[in-house]
C-alpha cells in the first residue's frame, strides 16, 4: 500500500466517510478479489490495530478474573458463572468489579465504525491447517459460556482447505464475547438492564466484524455470536422483562432489526468458496495423466473419510452426500467436467437457499446432486460432488438461527405491548404494527409463530418440523444417546414437503409437537 494511503484513510475516517466495500466481479479471480478486500481492510484499519487491541483488552479482564480467584480461592474457571452458588457471590461481585474497565474498552472496540477483518496470506497456511485440525480433533460439539448457550458446529478440514478461507483472526472477536458474556451474568443476576442492553448490542456489533467478509467460517462465529445476543434477549425478557422500561425494549428491537436486514445467511455464503474451488480443481489434476489426482488432490480426496464419519449427523436426509467415494487412485472425469457438474448444484443450491422453507416440495440441488450420482456409479465425479458435505447442515442452521432470532423480536414487541398498556396482549395481532415492526411469521409454517398467555405467562412457539400448531404441546425429547453419538434433536431437523410425505407415521410422530420459544427452554 502507498505511505499516503494510510493518512489519506485516517482523514477520510475522521471525516465519517467509508471506503465502499469491495464485492467481487463476475470474471475476477479470488486472489485479485482478496487483495482488493485486503487493501480495503486495511484502509477501514490503517495500523490494524483493532484485533491486538481486542486481544489485550480480553487479556487483561482474564488477568483480572485470576486475581480474583486466587484471593477468594474460588477453582472454578470462572467466578461469574453461577453468581448464585453458595459463597460465591463476593467472588462474582469483587470479579465483576475488576474486569468492568476492561471490558467496556471491548464495547468500545467492537462499536468502531468502518472496520473489517483481512483475509490472512499464504505465509500462515501451515498455522492455518494445524489449527483447524485441532479444533476438529478436540473440540465440543457444543460450547457452554456460563448460561449462554453458543452452536459450534463441527468443521471437516475440507472445509478450510481452499485459499486460507479459515483462519484464527475471529478468535480475539469471540474471545471478547466471552468476556462480556461472563460479565453479562452478573449485570443479568443483578438487574441492571442498562448495563445488560449494552453488552447485548456490543454483542450485534461482535457479529458485524465476524461476518462482513461472508466466508462460512466468518458466518459460523458470527451465528454463534447472534445466539448469545438472543439468548441474553430471551433471559433478560424471561426474568426482568415485567419491568422493563418500554424505551429500553425499543433500543433492543430496533438494534435487531438493523442486524436482521444485515445477517448473512450461511446457505449464502460460499459464493467464494466457490470461486476458488472452481479455479483450484484443475491444479489438483496429473498434468501428464488428466483423469488422476496428483498429490494434492489425492490429499484432498482422503479427507472424505471425515465427511464420510459425520454424514448421519449433517445430512440426516441423505440429500448431499457422497457415498462409497473412491479410492483415491481411482480414475475420474477431467477437471472441466468436474467443474461443470459443481457450477450446475451450486447455482441449484443458490437459488434453493432464496426460497422460503414451509413451501419447498423438493430442493433442486439435491436432486441434481442425488441424480448424478446415481448415473455415476464409479465415483468419477467425486471431487466435485464432495464439496456439498455441509451444504445440508446450512440449511438447517440457517432455519433454527432465523426462528430464534424472529422469535425474540416477537416477544420483545409482546414486551413492549405490556410496558405501554400494562397487560399482556391476547394475541400478537392485538400488538400496535408500529410496536410489532415486522411480521411475526413462523417459517416452518408460513403462519404466525403461536402464541398464549398461560398462568400469565407470554407463551410463544414454533409449528415446528410437522409444520403443524399443537397448541404449545412440546415436541418430546428422545433418550440420551450412547456414548461417542451424536444427540438426536427433532426440534432441530426440517424437511422438505416431499420428504415429510415419505416418512412413514411412526417416523413423523417423532416429531408431533411445538418448538417452544419462549419462556426459554433451560436447554435447546
Amino acid at each position: 500500500m502507498p505511505r499516503a494511503a494510510p493518512i489519506l484513510a485516517a482523514l477520510a475516517l475522521a471525516a465519517g466517510l467509508a471506503p465502499a466495500q469491495p464485492t467481487i466481479g463476475p470474471d475476477e479471480t479470488a486472489e485479485a478479489f482478496i487483495t482488493r478486500w485486503n487493501e480495503w481492510a486495511h484502509e477501514t484499519d490503517p495500523n490494524q490495530q483493532l484485533l491486538a487491541d481486542l486481544q489485550a483488552a480480553s487479556d487483561t479482564a482474564w488477568d483480572a478474573y485470576l486475581a480474583v480467584q486466587e484471593r477468594y480461592q474460588v477453582f472454578a474457571p470462572m467466578p461469574l458463572e453461577d453468581v448464585t452458588a453458595p459463597g460465591n457471590w463476593p467472588a462474582a461481585q469483587a470479579a465483576a468489579e475488576a474486569i468492568a474497565p476492561h471490558t467496556a474498552r471491548i464495547r468500545e472496540l467492537l462499536a468502531s465504525p468502518h472496520l473489517a477483518l483481512p483475509f490472512p496470506g499464504p505465509e500462515r497456511e501451515a498455522e492455518r491447517r494445524a489449527q483447524a485440525a485441532a479444533a476438529f480433533e478436540s473440540a465440543p460439539w457444543r460450547t457452554d459460556e456460563g448460561a449462554i448457550k453458543i452452536e459450534q458446529p463441527p468443521l471437516p478440514t475440507t472445509m478450510l482447505e481452499m485459499y486460507f478461507l479459515g483462519d484464527s483472526d475471529g478468535y480475539q472477536v469471540r474471545t471478547s464475547v466471552t468476556r462480556l458474556s461472563s460479565e453479562w451474568q452478573y449485570i443479568h443476576h443483578i438487574g441492571n438492564l442498562g448495563q445488560a442492553v449494552s453488552i447485548i448490542l456490543a454483542y450485534l456489533d461482535a457479529y458485524r466484524l465476524l461476518a462482513e467478509r461472508g466466508t462460512p467460517l466468518d458466518v459460523l462465529q458470527a451465528m454463534g455470536v447472534e445466539s448469545t445476543a438472543t439468548n441474553a434477549v430471551l433471559a433478560m425478557l424471561n426474568r426482568h422483562g415485567r419491568r422493563a422500561r418500554d424505551g429500553s425494549l425499543e433500543t433492543l428491537q430496533s438494534a435487531l432489526l438493523d442486524h436482521a436486514q444485515r445477517r448473512r445467511p450461511l446457505s449464502q455464503s460460499f459464493w467464494l468458496d466457490e470461486r476458488v474451488f472452481v479455479e483450484l480443481l484443475p491444479a489438483w489434476f496429473d498434468p501428464d495423466q488428466p483423469d488422476r489426482l496428483n498429490e494434492r488432490g489425492r490429499a484432498y480426496l482422503d479427507d472424505l473419510g471425515i465427511s464420510e464419519s459425520l454424514a448421519e449427523w449433517a445430512d440426516p436426509n441423505n440429500r448431499y452426500t457422497l457415498s462409497n467415494p473412491p479410492p483415491i487412485d481411482a480414475q475420474f472425469a477431467p477437471a472441466s467436467e468436474q467443474i461443470r457438474v459443481y457450477t450446475a448444484i451450486a447455482e441449484a443450491y443458490a437459488r434453493d437457499a432464496a426460497r422460503k422453507p414451509h413451501a419447498i416440495e423438493e430442493l433442486e440441488s439435491a436432486r441434481l446432486f442425488r441424480s448424478t450420482l446415481g448415473a455415476d456409479p464409479d465415483r468419477r465425479l467425486a471431487p466435485a460432488l464432495s464439496r456439498f458435505f455441509n451444504h445440508n447442515i446450512s440449511f438447517e442452521l440457517d432455519l433454527r438461527y432465523d426462528i430464534r432470532l424472529r422469535a425474540t423480536l416477537t416477544i420483545l414487541a409482546v414486551h413492549r405491548h405490556r410496558a405501554r398498556t400494562g397487560a399482556w396482549p391476547e394475541s400478537l395481532a392485538d400488538i400496535d404494527p408500529a410496536v410489532m415492526r415486522f411480521d411475526p411469521i413462523d417459517p416452518h409454517s408460513g403462519e404466525p409463530f403461536g402464541y398464549a398467555v398461560i398462568d400469565d405467562q407470554p407463551t410463544l412457539w414454533s409449528a415446528g418440523p410437522d409444520r403443524k400448531n399443537d397448541d404449545a404441546r412440546p415436541i418430546p425429547q428422545p433418550p440420551a444417546p450412547p456414548e461417542g453419538e451424536f444427540p438426536r434433536r427433532p426440534h432441530h431437523r426440517w424437511f422438505t414437503l416431499n420428504e415429510w410425505n415419505a416418512l412413514p407415521p411412526e417416523a413423523q410422530a417423532e416429531y408431533d409437537g411445538d418448538i417452544i420459544l419462549f419462556p426459554p427452554p433451560s436447554d435447546d
